[in-house]
């Protein structure tokens, strides 16, 4: 049980386990590597080192022993020293797998790329379905700058586990450095639904989108990201400047649309954040002067229309003439009939009265299609397509953009 909640990262979960599994039986030392793996990625200090303690005290000369050992001082940022131990462990052991993964794990904090591909080499031909090797290969190879053996390596360690958001995001990281910006949207938008394990996924969507010119999906990534980030809770400092900058941008935009009260809101999310402050104040004090300006529109559109309505109150002769001439309208309109109605050119200015012919003294059937035809036509506005087809592109992205998040679509624009 305790293996299959490291395989599903579940850490918390596997950590209790294990812990139950130590206390039936403390002189175990089956699968306690596993346990000091798990102890290394919650940077658990102390019982790490408690775990290393103890299994050197029990046998120091078990594979296992001298992974934990190495684990610790990997930990403790002591890495020529978890290399040995983690070579200790191959001499007891030629074909510990796990050992050659973490030895090409160290060699890669020491910038020996030969030594780690090496090493992710060894544990592939032990085992081909390791997919810690194949991502390992993958991340040599994409510092090395080559970026096509390091895709090919993504993608055995993504066929592996299709549901690991890792190897999706290093995947899209890969095809934005190539500057493949379509694949590389695929597989963040991928990577997000499939449950998002380091959260990185949507602000790196938004960079692409910013890339390819498409502002208002990069605000409703930016937007989903902030409100993740909300419920999640994120320590990373890298999340962190990533969450600073995407206040910035959605103030920014924001402002622009002239939603001056969301404006608001994101760029006092900036003040918090010291890289984002001067800007977020810059962002303020633009906001209160356009606050300022829709005002005093306001007040002197209120003005003109109370001087407008002062005028038509101060002359009664005049308001007397419209009522009457509007009783007087109202009485012809009950008189005439229908089809008169419909040609009445106080109502219908645009319809030309040099081509309607109206024979009042006979009474033969009128045809009133040419006159709705020219109602028609006047009442078209002439429209500008290019704009229109612009809108509706950019409409119709965002909705498929969100379509894929399974989620509601914020109105931003």
């Amino acid at each position: 049980m305790a293996k299959c909640y490291d395989n599903l990262r579940e850490g918390r979960e596997c950590k209790q386990t294990f812990e139950y599994i130590r206390k039936l039986d403390p002189y175990n030392l089956d699968f306690m590597d596993i346990y000091s793996n798990v102890l290394f990625v919650l940077e658990e200090h102390v019982q790490l080192a408690i775990l290393a303690q103890e299994a050197c005290e029990i046998d120091k000369y078990k594979p296992e022993s001298c992974c934990i050992i190495g684990n610790y001082y990997s930990l403790q940022n002591e890495h020529y020293k978890a290399v040995n131990y983690f070579k200790r462990a191959l001499k007891l052991n030629p074909n510990y797998l796990q050992a050659w993964t973490l030895m090409g794990h160290e060699y890669m904090e020491l910038k020996n790329s030969t030594s780690a591909i090496q090493s992710y080499t060894n544990a592939i031909d032990l085992n081909p379905k390791d997919y810690r090797a194949w991502y390992g290969l993958g991340q040599t190879y994409e510092i090395l700058k080559l970026y096509s053996y390091s895709l090919y390596y993504y993608k055995q360690a993504y066929l592996l586990r299709p549901n690991d958001s890792r190897f999706i995001v290093a995947m899209g990281d890969v095809y934005a450095k190539l500057e493949k910006w379509d694949e590389a949207k695929r597989c963040f938008i991928k990577a997000y639904t499939v449950g998002d394990y380091e959260g990185s996924s949507l602000c790196k969507l938004a960079k692409v989108y910013e890339k390819l010119n498409e502002p208002i999906n990069v605000a409703i990534a930016y937007d989903q990201f902030s409100e993740d980030q909300k419920i999640l809770k994120s320590n990373s400092t890298l999340l962190t400047q990533e969450l600073s900058q995407a206040y910035k941008y959605l103030a920014n935009f924001y402002l622009k649309k002239m939603k001056l009260d969301n404006a608001y809101d994101a760029a006092t999310k900036c003040l918090e954040f010291a890289e984002t402050r001067q800007e977020a104040q810059s962002i303020l004090s633009q906001i209160a002067q356009s606050r300022n300006a829709l005002r005093e529109q306001e007040q002197s559109a209120a003005g003109s229309s109370t001087n407008v309505d002062m005028e038509i109150g101060s002359n009664p002769v005049q308001n007397d003439d419209l009522a009457s001439n509007n009783q007087m309208n109202q009485i012809n309109r009950h008189v005439l009939s229908p089809s008169l109605i419909a040609l009445d050119n106080s109502d219908n200015p645009n319809i030309n009265d040099t081509n309607t012919s109206l024979n009042l003294t006979s009474n033969q059937h009128m045809s009133t299609e040419p006159v709705n035809q020219a109602t028609s036509s006047s009442s078209e506005v002439p429209t500008n397509s290019n704009s229109t087809q612009i809108q509706q592109d950019s409409d119709s992205e965002s909705e498929h953009f969100f379509s894929n998040f399974n989620i509601k679509k914020r109105p931003l624009n």
